[in-house]
């Protein structure tokens, strides 16, 4: 069955004591104002460079191993489909020079993390990193379908995280399983950190799967990483799961007649 990547809002997240705002669409990150100095200008050639994406990898490896003649950076990322992904590209290209980026094209396993860890646009954690997953929350507990429903992650970091992301799934009475993946491009500094997501539960028929909520009780997921999840690269870990519940109604007032 596919899975359909909603758009979640990235509501906060906990560092320090200070809240920062995201909002999050299926392909760019994007903070208010007031977040970037503490998220976004940190990871900023972090998160430029992991757009380039699996997809983006495979093509350029496809591209290679046809046996073209690359001389240059832009050649070789004017190969890419999309604007964003060829900019990814050449930042990453032309930092490294184009010879040690086809290296690092040739072992990465599709893993956009890893490869920008490799060119060091991205810092790769410490092997002694750890993170607990202490708790879940929604607010509120029950919604009407349509509505927005806050879902709460906390995390106790014992030992501060490099790059990573953290992943979000629903499970539940819905057509499509949902799901979305956030990168912490600078990963999580040691202490008690706060993070949450905001969904809305809204019927969306627009793709080839469309989505539509039936009321009932509903599971969602967090999986927090450092690196990319399900990699076996070097600095890898998985924190593992944790899981919270809400519920969704028909939105049908009773009335008294």
């Amino acid at each position: 069955m596919a899975v359909r990547r909603v758009s979640f809002i990235f509501l906060a997240l906990l560092t320090s004591g200070n809240f920062v705002t995201a909002t999050q669409q299926p392909a760019l990150l994007r903070l208010n104002l007031d977040s970037q100095d503490q998220l976004l200008k940190p990871g900023a050639a972090c998160s430029a460079c992991v757009q380039l994406g699996s997809q983006g990898i495979n093509l350029l490896l496809n591209y290679i191993l046809q046996g073209a003649v690359v001389g240059s950076c832009g050649k070789l990322c004017s190969r890419l489909p999309k604007k964003a992904e060829q900019v990814a590209c050449n930042l990453a290209c032309d930092i490294v020079g184009v010879k040690a980026f086809i290296a690092a094209l040739n072992h990465t396993d599709l893993d956009p993390i890893f490869l920008c860890e490799e060119i060091k646009l991205c810092h790769a954690g410490n092997d002694t990193a750890d993170v607990r997953l202490v708790s879940t929350s929604a607010m509120p507990t029950s919604i009407a379908k349509g509505g927005e429903v806050s879902l709460g992650l906390q995390l106790d970091v014992k030992s501060a995280t490099g790059v990573g992301e953290v992943r979000i799934s629903i499970d539940g009475p819905v057509t499509t399983p949902v799901s979305q993946s956030f990168l912490m491009p600078v990963g999580f500094p040691t202490g008690t950190q706060a993070m949450t997501v905001k969904l809305t539960c809204k019927d969306d028929e627009s793709g080839d799967f469309p989505v539509i909520w039936s009321p009932g009780n509903y599971t969602f997921t967090y999986h927090v990483c450092q690196g990319e999840c399900g990699s076996k690269h070097p600095h890898s870990k998985d924190f593992g799961f944790i899981n919270g519940s809400f519920a969704l109604t028909d939105g049908v007032s009773n009335l008294i007649v």
